[in-house]
């Protein structure tokens, strides 16, 4: 019997370091893909699997990739000129080594970032984000529920202004 729980602890152990490896957030990568990787090194990973898309930003349409892992997790890639320029996420399943990703509140992030810094303006509908420099990200909330009832989308907003507020990171992008 102790042979077998020697033999199965170190082999839970990898197990869980492969599911946990696969979802992190890195500056630039999510997982194996990165920033600046162009489309053939997609096609030739074994591990993911790759779906036309497209994206909206600042209200033009942009070609982009819907890349899906092993594990069916998935993050959407926008292209240019063949190269990954910038990856958003959606997917609660991604997080950063400092356990932030989809679904965590503003003070999370702070606290795991103390030198985020806020970013908001009227692209696409209005934004309110947390820009990271570590991982050259942005990590965007919920602008319906920040700006529900209010009158006026052009106030001046300040950082304790959101630790207030319950709402969570819908996405993140710009790696």
């Amino acid at each position: 019997m102790n042979k077998l729980i020697f033999f199965l602890i170190p082999l839970i152990a990898f197990w869980a370091s492969k599911a946990i490896a696969t979802n992190v957030i890195t500056k630039g990568c999510v997982a194996s893909v990165c920033v600046g990787s162009n489309e053939s090194t997609l096609i030739n990973n074994s591990l993911i699997n790759i779906l036309d898309a497209t994206v909206i930003r600042e209200g033009d349409k942009y070609p982009a990739l819907k890349v899906v892992f092993d594990d069916k997790s998935s993050a959407v890639l926008e292209l240019e000129n063949g190269s990954i320029w910038a990856i958003r996420i959606t997917d609660p399943n991604f997080i950063t080594a400092n356990g932030v990703g989809v679904g965590s509140s503003f003070f999370e992030v702070k606290k795991a970032y103390p030198n985020a810094t806020l970013n908001y303006g009227e692209e696409d509908g209005g934004y309110i984000s947390l820009y990271v420099k570590e991982l050259n990200g942005y990590f965007s909330f919920d602008t319906e529920h920040i700006f529900s009832g209010l009158q006026d989308k052009h106030l001046i907003l300040n950082e304790q202004d959101f630790f207030k507020l319950k709402t969570k990171i819908i996405f993140i992008h710009d790696m």
